[in-house]
């Protein structure tokens, strides 16, 4: 049946005789079927069915998709095919699933989560997978993905290996990313990157006198190399003083001995003077203990 069916169905999208409503994507207009957009998809069903002005003069503008992916998302709904999706990269693969997050289709979501995640499975960089990473939790939202891929990112993620690709996260998924990591890397180095996340988003902290005083050349240099991270990434996420203090909060400083202390966190202005004192003294104890 899938012989003769697939293709006919296909053949709908470039015969238009039978359209019944017409979807505007930017410059285009694609002549669809209610039938297969309302039975693919919960959004167009109750689109189609409602009181709405595309119920009535059966045209749809959508203004969240470019034309190419919804070409390619109407290939897919029309047949069905998951070997549809394998002609595309990844960037359209995600946006492919976006769609399907968006408008409610579980047939695309299924399909093209199954073929991420064994693509994923293939990467041996993190810096690959931390891109990917970043928009299934940010905008496709699948929570299953979500787990596999933070799964693949700690089993590659070590002492060596350069993370700089998370400075580029949202801040919720870099939030996500530092925990996954957790355990991962040594405790220095995820507050280093913590550090550097928060400067190139531009956050700025009014030090305390103390740690305003204690200001060294040591700091002017951390400093620089802020600046030169900003100039490079060039973002900004607004972080608010909360959910510094919750990345702050996911450090282990007890983790590290008191002389990576004293070179990297001693010298940061995302930490106050009595957290810094209180900090060494639990490492400390730590030690003793």
């Amino acid at each position: 049946m899938d012989k003769w069916l697939r293709p006919g169905l296909k053949n709908l999208l470039q015969d238009s005789t039978y359209s019944d409503c017409r979807v505007v994507v930017g410059s285009e207009i694609f002549n669809c079927h209610k039938n297969i957009l309302g039975v693919a998809s919960e959004f167009f069903n109750r689109l189609f069915l409602s009181s709405f002005k595309e119920a009535a003069t059966d045209k749809v503008d959508l203004k969240d998709v470019t034309p190419e992916t919804f070409k390619n998302f109407l290939e897919y709904i029309y047949t069905y095919d998951p070997k549809c999706l394998d002609e595309h990269d990844n960037n359209m693969l995600m946006d492919l699933l976006e769609c399907a997050n968006k408008w409610l289709v579980p047939s695309l979501t299924g399909d093209g989560a199954k073929l991420l995640e064994k693509r994923a499975e293939s990467l041996t960089s993190i810096g690959q997978l931390i891109p990917i990473f970043g928009r299934v939790y940010d905008h496709i939202m699948n929570d299953q993905l979500t787990k596999n891929i933070s799964s693949m990112i700690r089993s590659i993620c070590g002492a060596s290996v350069n993370c700089d690709e998370a400075l580029l996260l949202s801040p919720d998924a870099f939030d996500h990313f530092l925990v996954t990591i957790e355990g991962t890397l040594p405790e220095i180095d995820r507050f280093n990157l913590l550090n550097l996340y928060v400067k190139i988003n531009g956050y700025q902290v009014n030090m305390d006198a103390d740690n305003a005083s204690g200001a060294s050349e040591d700091d002017a240099k951390a400093t620089n190399t802020d600046v030169k991270a900003n100039e490079k990434f060039s973002i900004n996420h607004n972080l608010s003083k909360s959910y510094v203090k919750q990345l702050i909060g996911r450090i282990d400083f007890t983790k590290m001995d008191i002389e990576e202390f004293y070179e990297g966190p001693r010298h940061s202005d995302l930490i106050t003077h009595d957290m810094k004192i209180e900090f060494m003294y639990d490492i400390i104890l730590n030690k003793l203990n």
